[in-house]
């Protein structure tokens, strides 16, 4: 909560319930009410935590994720499962097995383009592959 920015959000005294609307996917939101009459403000009320549906990325099993020939190597985006939230993008590098550096592919490559290829490959070489998918949760 610290840091965060408070909305307020005034309703008329006789309103019995409010729908929040274009909250994100997947986020903890903090809410509290306040009463106001002619006599001014009384005290808030207990802040209470929500969270909208949804969850972050699972990666799958890399024997759907993966295709691999002697010198490419095909990323199967849609065999991640979103958690609940549509993914935004993914974060796809890569390095031979015992290098320090990874090579990074992209930082931002969308679902719609549903694979990606990674070429020029050596041939019987032991590989990393680091992939990360971001959605709002």
């Amino acid at each position: 909560m610290e840091g965060s920015t408070w909305q307020e959000i005034r309703l008329k005294g006789d309103y019995k319930e409010h729908l929040f609307q274009d909250l994100q996917c997947g986020t903890k939101y903090f809410c509290y009410i306040v009463a106001f009459n002619s006599a001014g403000r009384g005290n808030s009320s207990e802040i209470i935590s929500v969270k909208t549906d949804g969850n972050a990325p699972i990666a799958p099993d890399k024997r759907f994720l993966l295709n691999i020939n002697y010198t490419t190597l095909l990323v199967n985006l849609n065999s991640w499962h979103n958690g609940g939230c549509p993914i935004r993008f993914f974060i796809v590098q890569y390095k031979v097995n015992g290098q320090q550096d990874w090579t990074l592919v992209s930082n931002n490559i969308i679902p719609e383009q549903q694979n990606i290829t990674i070429m020029d490959l050596i041939p019987v070489t032991w590989y990393s592959l680091l992939m990360t998918a971001r959605n709002d949760a």
